[in-house]
């Protein structure tokens, strides 16, 4: 007798195209499960994408009687739950990108571990050897804004350097957030280095210190966080952020999500709510945090970030530099440390290991994705470059 398979609720906050790939965790799990899972936005999302006048807050009864669910997934956006939880009954719920102070007690939750994420920021900065360094909030008071500005001013401040604040005073929906930041760029010590709080403020920093006449990354060095391409990639300068993975925060609410079903479906519950902070994977450094250099290399560094994929070889990059192949691996040995060659294969690995900690991904599909013939190739690859198999990388811990 074929089982009907389980009815899931998805309901999306997310506007901006990095958190957002969390769906794509929910789905890839739900595949394997042999789940239907109902993708419902509501709140900024439905207002931004249905293009309606205000933000919508669906019929969560009628939704209920519509679908009959067995499980619930609703994702915040970083946020205080805006849905009516009560109106799910005991259903086994999961709220997904939710800080455990907003979830409160009662419900379980995937979130984000805020000290790491700083970490990675302020290595990167910290690493310019500036005196002064500024964070950049968001416009809006959410627990993952006060976190991310304690932890960065204690980390600059325990290396022994000056800690900025850059007001962006009641920028709202309408006001030109951009014009409120060119003066706080222009008072902005120099050289500073900006922790912006997401890629979206990163982007609109950048955009006021085009507008002050500030340069980047020489004035001031920008890194931000979610590492959305779809913002970083097309800010003036591309951004540096720091790379949060959401696919593997969407896999793991719905294992957690299955596990709360399998003991319903044995007439038990949970002890207590779960808690679950998500991986982040590492910086992805662009333009806006690179020190200067010689601009043939910096020209060849960018080419390779964005294409390593797809098998560059060093005599295009040579080619590209305008230089003799040999000529390129001199300069970069004396600015980057390491040959064209060992560039490209340094590249290549550290996009292996992002996609190695995502959750429920095969290493077969990673090599396929990464542009590897075959998986025995790219592990002998990895070894070579990391001295351990990717299953023992896999085991690591991240910092």
């Amino acid at each position: 007798m074929k089982h009907k398979a389980k009815q899931i609720l998805l309901f999306a906050a997310s506007v901006t195209t990095a958190p957002r790939r969390c769906y794509d965790g929910v789905f890839r799990y739900a595949k394997t499960a042999k789940w239907d899972v109902h993708l419902i936005e509501y709140g900024l999302a439905a207002k931004k994408r249905q293009h309606l006048a205000e933000e919508a807050i669906p019929n969560v009864r009628d939704l209920m009687k519509m679908w009959q669910p067995d499980g619930i997934i609703v994702e915040c956006a970083g946020r205080v739950p805006v849905l009516p939880l009560a109106d799910f009954g005991k259903l086994p719920l999961v709220l997904l990108s939710c800080h455990p102070q907003d979830a409160g007690r009662k419900y379980s939750c995937v979130y984000f571990d805020t000290d790491v994420v700083v970490r990675h920021a302020a290595r990167e900065l910290l690493s310019l050897g500036f005196s002064d360094y500024a964070f950049l909030p968001y416009p809006e008071d959410v627990v993952w804004n006060r976190e991310r500005e304690s932890a960065f001013f204690r980390m600059v401040k325990s290396n022994g350097k000056r800690a900025h604040m850059i007001d962006v005073g009641e920028i709202t929906e309408g006001k030109d957030a951009i014009g409120v930041l060119v003066d706080g760029v222009s008072r902005l010590p120099k050289p500073c280095g900006v922790f912006a709080v997401n890629d979206e403020m990163g982007s609109k920093v950048i955009s006021a210190c085009k507008l002050a006449g500030v340069s980047v990354p020489d004035d001031v060095a920008v890194v931000g966080v979610d590492n959305d391409e779809s913002l970083c990639e097309q800010s003036q300068v591309s951004l540096s952020s720091v790379r949060i993975d959401f696919e593997a925060a969407g896999y793991m609410a719905a294992e957690l999500l299955d596990r709360q079903m399998v003991l319903q479906h044995k007439g038990r519950r949970a002890a207590k709510a779960e808690r679950l902070l998500v991986d982040v994977v590492g910086l992805v450094r662009r333009a806006s945090s690179r020190q200067r250099v010689d601009a043939r290399v910096a020209k060849a560094l960018e080419h390779i970030r964005l294409h390593a994929l797809e098998r560059v070889t060093p005599d295009e990059i040579a080619e590209l530099m305008g230089v003799s192949r040999r000529f390129a691996d001199m300069l970069f040995l004396s600015i980057v440390g390491q040959t064209v060659f060992d560039e490209l294969r340094q590249t290549r690995i550290e996009r292996v290991k992002e996609k190695i900690c995502s959750h429920g991904r095969s290493l077969a599909s990673i090599a396929d994705e990464c542009g590897y013939p075959s998986l025995p190739v790219l592990s002998r690859e990895f070894k070579t470059v990391t001295g351990l198999s990717m299953r023992e990388w896999r085991k690591e811990p991240l910092l």
